[in-house]
């Protein structure tokens, strides 16, 4: 027979559990979600068959991709499972590359790279070309944004050469695409314009009004970047058509950075400006955050040359921080470089070296031609100002080394446009998924969702704490009683 102590020991130890469990529904929100997900889940794919099932999970985590990454991870885990249930290695293949696409968005780069490199496998193996060959491209922008360009290249050649022998154009006027944004950022201007051109004529073959945007966009660039500013105004010009008659305000975003940059370097810093500001509210009302450094550098340019340097340190130093946040090397480079030549133009010899000597070091690593042949011009000009004439001629024979391998034959380029023949008022409501930054709500939800989650690791510990000490008392009243019985 227990005693009344015991009876109550074991009341309060009940309690406890529940008070446990309670807590940890209340204020854990994944709790909810997952049921709600669930249900989501039974009602999508009731009435089907296991196959189908899987389908509508990949489906519907593509739709949930870039506004709820979470979800969309949640849809396919389950799609991935059930495959691999039932051992069909097509369907497995590819929750594998859908899995891979959403940590792709949330910015987990290696283990993208991972699951795409996975789902290859598992394609080759069931000799599925179409499949493997869309994940080579995946693949290769990872390395892009790595800047291991040539890996990104040799990869993307494979995937063309796949999809021109299934003849699906589409994917492979991406492809080349993509193959000549690589030569661009490598500097190799002449090999990057015949894939942009290539690109943009399989558009005849298939209506879609933002591959051609986005191909306006890069042949401006490499007009741009050989100082051609007309040519490259008339194809952003035609670029924001397009942009405005499907209302993507993602590339409208680019569009205007980049008329900014034009009008900047036309010395034109009122319009530039007026370019730039547009620019930055629409990147940061889309969340659009990979872009923001890049407008960033601009506007902070446009104060150094108004000779307002504190605004143009100011604005420099937040565009270095977001691109840190991205750990985007590129834009790191770019971000470092401004600084040290602000600070050039300020006479901080010695702090414009340790910036200009980081924006090396990094631009080195991933072989951004252009952005080298920069910083050497700029390490000149600081060795020649504090009369160390030895290393300034070191970094001036650099600087003219570099900018030899970055000429283009003009009238290479010449031939390249006379063979343009594009309607760029042409517009469908065709619109390609994109990778974009979360939205705010996503933020804030796992913002949200992070602190609950210390809440509820509180609550259990207290819990378990609680537990502990009951079960140690009424260990200690068992022990008491036998004690006294004996």
């Amino acid at each position: 027979m227990l005693s009344k102590n015991e009876i109550w020991c074991l009341k309060i130890l009940s309690m406890s559990r529940l008070m446990v469990i309670v807590g940890f529904i209340i204020l854990n929100p994944s709790f909810g979600i997952s049921q709600s997900y669930e249900a989501e889940i039974d009602s999508a794919i009731a009435n089907k068959s296991v196959e189908e099932q899987i389908e509508v999970l990949n489906q519907l985590s593509e739709e949930y991709r870039y506004n709820n990454p979470k979800k969309a991870e949640y849809f396919v885990r389950e799609a991935l499972w059930r495959s691999k249930q039932i051992n069909n290695l097509a369907l497995e293949a590819s929750s594998t590359k859908n899995l891979g696409n959403v940590k792709y968005v949330t910015g987990e780069f290696d283990t993208a790279l991972v699951l795409y490199n996975e789902s290859v496998r598992i394609f080759k193996q069931i000799d599925d070309s179409a499949g493997w060959s869309t994940c080579l491209n995946n693949i290769a922008v990872i390395h892009m944004r790595a800047g291991e360009f040539d890996i990104a290249i040799e990869k993307l050649k494979n995937s063309v050469e796949v999809k021109y022998n299934l003849n699906d154009l589409y994917p492979a006027s991406v492809f080349l695409r993509n193959i000549g944004n690589c030569y661009y950022y490598m500097g190799e201007y002449v090999n990057a314009m015949p894939y942009y051109i290539e690109s943009l004529n399989l558009t005849k073959y298939f209506s879609d009004p933002q591959q051609i945007l986005t191909l306006f966009i890069s042949i401006g660039s490499i007009y741009e970047a050989q100082n051609e500013f007309n040519q490259a105004l008339g194809y952003y010009q035609n670029a924001l058509i397009i942009a405005d008659s499907i209302n993507d305000l993602y590339y409208k975003s680019i569009v205007l950075n980049n008329l900014g940059l034009v009008y900047y370097q036309k010395d034109n810093y009122e319009i530039s400006l007026e370019f730039l500001s547009k620019s930055l509210v629409i990147k940061e009302d889309i969340d659009f955050l990979q872009g923001i450094p890049n407008t960033l550098i601009l506007i902070g340019k446009i104060y150094e040359e108004l000779g307002d340097y504190g605004k143009s340190n100011e604005i420099f130093i937040k565009s270095l921080k977001v691109s840190f946040e991205l750990n985007d090397k590129l834009l790191i480079v770019k971000s470092l470089y401004n600084i040290g030549h602000n600070l050039l133009k300020m006479q901080h010899y010695r702090n414009a070296l340790e910036y200009l000597n980081q924006s090396l070091e990094i631009a080195e690593e991933i072989g951004v031609k252009l952005e080298i042949s920069q910083v050497y011009r700029e390490m000149a000009l600081v060795y020649a100002a504090e009369h160390q004439l030895d290393s300034a001629d070191k970094y001036l024979d650099l600087y003219v080394i570099m900018q030899d391998s970055l000429n283009v034959d003009e009238e290479a380029l010449t031939s390249f446009t006379d063979s343009l023949e594009v309607n760029a008022n042409s517009s469908t409501n065709f619109h390609e998924g994109k990778t974009q930054s979360l939205n705010k709500e996503q933020t804030n939800e796992q913002k949200l969702a992070l602190i609950s989650g210390w809440i509820t690791i509180l609550i259990l510990v207290v819990g378990l704490i609680i537990f502990i000490f009951i079960i140690l008392a009424f260990n200690m009243g068992l022990r008491r009683k036998l004690k006294n019985r004996t």
